[in-house]
Order: structure tokens, then C-alpha cells, then sequence
């Protein structure tokens, strides 16, 4: 009889316990609701405007945090995140985003409102806004000049004065500026710096490794991602946000290593070389970092531009020089001009004009007619910049710097000592 008790005891509680299981309360999986009323879709802004984002969110039990942010189109906050903490089923809300960041460029963004409720079921909503940016005006240029050890920055404004910006310890290797971001990048043979243009004050550095060839070997900037894309000696390529931070990374096969680089959208490409007679040109998909295809050449890429849907690289190979056009797509080189007993140093595409910076002169071949004109003969060019605005070149002819408009003689801008090692136009 007891045992028949206790059975029946086990079987009332077991009962017991899963009647009041299944009353519990079922979890939440309804997400909350987010609604944006301000600012209206496609509404356009200007620097020193502030966005008023005003909306409500509601849920059918508690909601716990709400977040709004000001994105691009590569969903990177723009602006500091508003959080704010919330309780109840229902909650409206009114915030401020001030645009004063003078480095945003013009276009589009989006305001990201998301919303989270107590059991974190989430929602995200987006309101695409324009943003008109000022439209940043040519300043000056700077130039880099090296002697005993140490590199040494001038800067020359719109009326030619020449001021004395700043001198780094070591001999200068490569440079970069960053209008956007107001910041310059500077490497030698003892370490790279960036630094803000108005105080010069630095804002990271890096210290090169033992490797096999110059260690800052190229530099290239990427204006779409603002990316600064830094080739190293020991085969890596390392592009850096604005605040030194290592955002993307490419390393080449081993015993071979990078050169001549440029970045455009998805791709990055360069020149491979294991030896001075195994040279390539790779293309790498920007964002794995995975090989995408290969073409062998033969002698050392100089640049590498691109031109309408193609690309454009110069090569040097022994005392000649030749102009290949690259389509990626079918992975196939061509011919478009030799230049025999030449060497280049620069070229860079103007509409359909190709202007080519060479030991032997300045020319400008037509891409579309193929006519070569001799623009400057007998004297060596080293670079070439272009002004959009006041529509001229800066020409750098090793010790000189010219100014040239087409249709007049070169106009001689400065002379130096020393050898002129880089040139660098400063918009703001």
C-alpha cells in the first residue's frame, strides 16, 4: 500500500511539473518596430549642418536600446554613434548629427537607426540623404629633397613663395599626401611617418624590418576607400586608414616580391618580380587578397595607370622603353608605343593625351590617333602633376620645377641645390 502511495505521489508531481512548464511564458522572437519621420529620404546637406533624426520605435513587450549612426555606402560610421538606453513598449525619439567633419566628401549616406528590445530581436532602417560637400581648392605643393641624411619638406603656395615646411631624419625613399584627411605620409630609410600638414604633428608611424630590397619601396592612395596602400621590401603590400590602423593585407609567393602597384575598385595590380628577368604583372581581387590572374612581361614596370576600362603600364628594359595596354578582363597585354634609346619616369593620361616624362624630353602621344609630339626636347623629366582647375602640369626636371600650359613655353617655378625628389599638390 506505501508503495502504491508513493507512485502516485511521482506521478502527481511529474504531472504538476509539466502542466507548469507549459504555461510558462514563450519566449520572444517578434522583433521590435523602428519608424524614421526626419529626415525625409534624399534630403541634402552641407558642411556645418545638423541632421535632425527624429522617429519612434515600439515592440509588443520592452524595448531595451536604440542606435543611430550616420553611414556610408560601404556601411562605415561617419559620425559618433547616438545610444540610447530605453524601456517600455514605446518610445520616441529626437536626435542631432553635426556635420563638421571637413574630410566627409560629397555624396551619398544613409541614417542607420537600430533598435534592440529586451530579448535582442533587432531591426535596422535607413534613410539615404545627399551630402554637398565644399569643394576643396588647390593651395600649393610640396616638395621633397634629400641631402646628408636627411629629408627635408618646402612648400610653395599660389604666389610661388617658398617657406621651409619641416626636415625628418634619414634619406627620402617615397610620400603621399592625403588631402581629404590633411595629412602627409612621409617614409625614409629609417622610418615612415604621417603627420597632420597644419601642425605637423605625428600622427603614426612605422619602422622598417631587415629585407631583401628598399624596404618603403612604393606607396599608393586609394581616394575611393581612403586607404593608404604601403609596398614593403619584404613582400607584403599593408594598406592603413587615416589613423595608421592596418585594414587590408597582400602577401606575394614566396621568394617573390612586389613593385610598381596600383589600386582600382575590386582589384589590386602589380608588378610580381622574383629576379630582374621573372616579371609579372598580377591582379589580386582587393578584398581576400587571392591571386585572380598573371601575365610574365619583360623588364621593370614604371607606373601603371588606368585609362577609360583599361590599363596602361610603361616598362623600361635595358636602354628602351614600351607602352603596353592591359585589359584585365581577357588577361592580354599589346603594344601601343616603343620608345627606343629612352628611359621613362612618368606617364600620366589627360583625356585621350598621354603625357610621358623621359630622360630624352617631354612628349604627348594622342591615344586615339596615335601621333607622338615633342612637347620639351634635350631636358630629362622625372615627374609630372596636373592641376584640374587651373588646367597646367607641374614638371619635375630633377633640380627645377616648371609650370606648362599647352600651347605656351614652360614657366620655371624653382630651383634648388638639391635633388627634387617628389612633388605633392595640397587641396582644402
Amino acid at each position: 500500500m506505501l508503495v502504491i502511495m508513493r507512485l502516485i505521489l511521482v506521478l502527481f508531481f511529474a504531472l504538476l511539473t509539466l502542466i507548469l512548464a507549459s504555461c510558462k511564458k514563450k519566449s520572444d522572437d517578434i522583433v521590435p518596430n523602428i519608424t524614421l519621420q526626419q529626415p525625409l529620404s534624399q534630403s541634402s546637406y552641407a558642411l556645418n549642418d545638423t541632421i535632425n533624426v527624429v522617429g519612434y520605435a515600439q515592440d509588443n513587450e520592452n524595448l531595451k536600446r536604440i542606435e543611430i549612426s550616420l553611414i556610408d555606402d560601404n556601411l562605415r560610421n561617419i559620425s559618433v554613434r547616438k545610444i540610447i538606453e530605453v524601456s517600455g513598449n514605446y518610445f520616441d525619439f529626437k536626435e542631432n548629427i553635426y556635420l563638421h567633419n571637413q574630410s566627409i566628401e560629397g555624396g551619398t549616406y544613409f541614417i542607420k537607426a537600430k533598435v534592440w528590445d529586451e530579448n535582442d530581436n533587432t531591426i535596422s532602417k535607413f534613410i539615404e540623404i545627399n551630402f554637398v560637400a565644399n569643394e576643396k581648392e588647390f593651395k600649393g605643393f610640396f616638395i621633397a629633397t634629400t641631402q646628408n641624411e636627411m629629408s627635408h619638406l618646402n612648400y610653395i603656395d599660389l604666389n610661388n613663395n617658398v617657406s621651409s615646411y619641416n626636415s625628418y631624419s634619414g634619406n627620402y625613399k617615397l610620400a603621399e599626401i592625403n588631402s581629404k584627411n590633411q595629412y602627409l605620409f612621409l617614409a625614409t630609410n629609417q622610418n615612415a611617418v604621417a603627420f597632420e600638414i597644419d601642425s605637423s604633428n605625428i600622427l603614426w608611424s612605422i619602422f622598417p624590418n631587415l629585407s631583401p630590397y628598399q624596404y618603403f619601396n612604393k606607396v599608393f592612395l586609394d581616394s575611393g576607400d581612403d586607404h593608404l596602400y604601403v609596398v614593403f621590401g619584404d613582400g607584403r603590400i599593408l594598406a592603413y586608414n587615416k589613423y595608421g590602423q592596418v585594414v587590408n593585407s597582400l602577401f606575394t609567393n614566396e621568394q617573390e616580391w612586389f613593385g610598381e602597384i596600383l589600386v582600382d575598385k575590386n582589384f589590386i595590380i602589380s608588378e610580381v618580380f622574383s629576379n630582374n628577368i621573372d616579371r609579372f604583372i598580377a591582379v589580386y581581387f582587393k578584398t581576400s587578397g587571392v591571386e585572380n590572374k598573371r601575365i610574365q612581361i619583360a623588364g621593370e614596370v614604371v607606373k601603371i595607370i588606368k585609362y577609360q576600362d583599361l590599363y596602361l603600364f610603361a616598362v623600361n628594359y635595358l636602354n628602351n622603353s614600351t607602352i603596353y595596354y592591359y585589359d584585365v578582363n581577357s588577361n592580354v597585354s599589346w603594344t601601343e608605343l616603343e620608345a627606343s634609346g629612352s628611359i621613362i619616369y612618368d606617364i600620366l593620361a589627360i583625356n585621350n593625351n598621354l603625357i610621358i616624362a623621359t630622360n630624352s624630353g617631354l612628349f604627348n602621344y594622342n591615344l586615339v590617333t596615335n601621333n607622338l609630339e615633342v612637347v620639351i626636347d634635350q631636358t630629362p623629366f622625372y615627374e609630372i602633376k596636373y592641376e584640374n582647375d587651373g588646367d597646367f602640369f607641374l614638371l619635375n626636371s630633377g633640380r627645377q620645377i616648371w609650370n606648362l600650359n599647352f600651347g605656351f613655353s614652360p614657366l620655371l617655378l624653382y630651383s634648388s641645390n638639391d635633388s627634387i625628389c617628389q612633388m605633392m599638390l595640397h587641396y582644402r
